[in-house]
């Protein structure tokens, strides 16, 4: 087995995405046969995730199959790899994407993207102006909305129909019932599989 990763870490999107408090928009979900009683809430923070994957690929010795921070952009070298089965998981995410803005070469300010957040520039006590509402928009605003120094406006071309993420802390007693009790993290998988598909078939269909 071989496999090649443009990024520098394990994760999927959570290393890519570096915005500050990216979390996912769906529920937390683990491999089925390696699940993992102890996330912290329902919807776990980046660092989290990226830790659960880091700890599969040791546990089941991935690593030396793993070739990071590897991207073809130009190179016109022809690399020859015989597989018995080819699995593409590039996704979207591969290459941000800065909407065509008139005079955004000529803005003054830092230009900060959900996809290569720069961490080194502060945005307390200055005015920011967040473009889009989406899976990202939504958790940078309030994420940076915190500080009370930043004023923060948002410009969204459709607005978005939201609904409660319930992602309250998992209790110790709920994560011990989840590591000890036979079949209630299964149960609980379940559960949440089938409100999920209930949920999706309510936003798309609506309510009769």
């Amino acid at each position: 087995m071989s496999w090649r990763r443009k990024s520098e870490a394990h994760g999927g999107k959570t290393p890519i995405l570096v915005a500050p408090v990216m979390s996912p928009d769906i529920g937390t979900r683990d491999l089925s046969f390696e699940p993992n009683p102890g996330w912290s809430r329902p919807y776990a923070p980046r660092e989290e995730i990226r830790e659960y994957w880091k700890g599969i690929v040791t546990k089941h010795r991935i690593e030396p199959h793993i070739k990071f921070n590897t991207e073809n952009v130009s190179t016109r070298q022809v690399t020859q790899v015989t597989a018995k089965i080819v699995i593409s998981t590039v996704g979207f995410f591969r290459h941000p994407h800065w909407p065509d803005v008139p005079g955004r070469g000529n803005f003054k300010g830092d230009l900060l993207h959900a996809q290569m957040w720069d961490h080194n520039v502060s945005l307390s006590g200055k005015r920011v102006a967040l473009i889009g509402n989406g899976c990202a928009g939504s958790q940078i605003l309030p994420a940076i909305s915190e500080d009370s120094s930043i004023t923060v406006t948002n410009f969204c071309r459709t607005p978005s129909w939201y609904i409660p993420r319930n992602s309250k802390p998992v209790s110790e007693w709920t994560k011990w019932c989840f590591r000890y009790v036979p079949y209630a993290l299964r149960s609980q998988r379940y559960l949440h599989v089938g409100l999920t598909e209930q949920k999706a078939r309510t936003l798309q269909f609506g309510l009769e």
